[in-house]
């Protein structure tokens, strides 16, 4: 389990005109008229702006540091309908936040809960983000993981695992930078994909191609599982600082079934609840079929 708001969480200026209907308060105008913006002490901007897209504090900080990166202008988007530059500009941005958080806080990790099911409170789509130098326990063992496969072959792990996979009932394709790959051990009932950068090691080594690629990847994932009946997502994106030189930058695309046509069900039960264990109801080779099919 990762453990998130231990540490002291950062102030922000709480904009007196703060919103409390369910207005649209991510997109223009309001987007920088009722959410908050960081002290000038903190960060170099009070909200961070790219196209269409802003980055601001979290009302609700989880962390010593908890931005939002409203991804785009448009307060409700379809699953299909994302715009890969909008998702783009707002990854540019949780990169550039990560740059300018003091050195030993930009540890974390970057987050994506797309429509209510997912656990989005808005539906505006928008990236959230939590630092403060910790990491959660997965991504923990992922490192002592990568180091102990050094340790006994001599060479980095992602590009082994994805060297591994590429052959396989399991791999989706490369381009743009990344590789895809249904994962081998769900912890969903649908099939995560994990999507791998061929170069940067975490998100301040990213170009803006590397990110645009990720921006291209993710958009087509939420399109071809909307379509196959499943519009609701997570996204989890690690390291965003250096961690070890073995490490690479990679992304988990989460499909999330909770009442959604498809099962009218949640896709959270007894087994994960009581059990603490992961459940899945798809071959990932299955569906690692489904998806090449779908993405063709």
């Amino acid at each position: 389990m990762a453990h998130l708001g231990l540490a002291e969480k950062r102030d922000y200026v709480r904009p007196d005109n703060l919103a409390t209907d369910p207005l649209p308060i991510f997109a223009p105008p309001l987007v920088v008229q009722v959410t908050p913006t960081f002290l000038p002490a903190d960060m170099p901007e009070p909200r961070y702006l790219r196209n269409r897209s802003t980055l601001f504090p979290n009302l609700n900080p989880y962390d010593r540091w908890s931005p939002v990166a409203a991804i785009g202008d448009r307060p409700f988007v379809e699953p299909q309908d994302l715009d890969p530059e909008d998702v783009a500009d707002a990854l540019i941005l949780m990169r550039q936040f990560f740059t300018d958080l003091p050195g030993i806080e930009q540890a974390g990790v970057v987050g994506w809960n797309f429509w209510p099911g997912a656990g989005s409170s808005i539906p505006h789509p928008h990236l959230q983000a939590v630092a403060s130098g910790r990491i959660p326990e997965r991504q923990e063992r992922e490192l002592a993981g990568e180091q102990a496969h050094v340790d006994r072959t001599g060479e980095a792990f992602w590009p082994a695992f994805v060297a591994a996979e590429r052959t396989g009932p399991r791999w989706l394709g490369e381009s743009d930078g990344w590789s895809a790959i249904v994962e081998f051990a769900p912890r969903s009932l649908v099939p995560e994909v994990v999507l791998v950068a061929d170069g940067p090691g975490h998100l301040q080594e990213a170009s803006d191609d590397d990110l645009t690629g990720l921006a291209t990847w993710l958009t087509r994932l939420a399109a071809v599982h909307g379509d196959l009946g499943v519009p609701q997502f997570n996204v989890v994106l690690h390291p965003t600082a250096a961690s070890s030189p073995a490490s690479r930058l990679r992304a988990r695309f989460i499909p999330r079934l909770y009442v959604v046509p498809t099962t009218h069900s949640s896709d959270v039960f007894w087994v994960q609840m009581g059990l603490e264990e992961a459940v899945t109801t798809v071959v990932p080779e299955d569906w690692a079929g489904t998806l090449r099919t779908a993405l063709a």
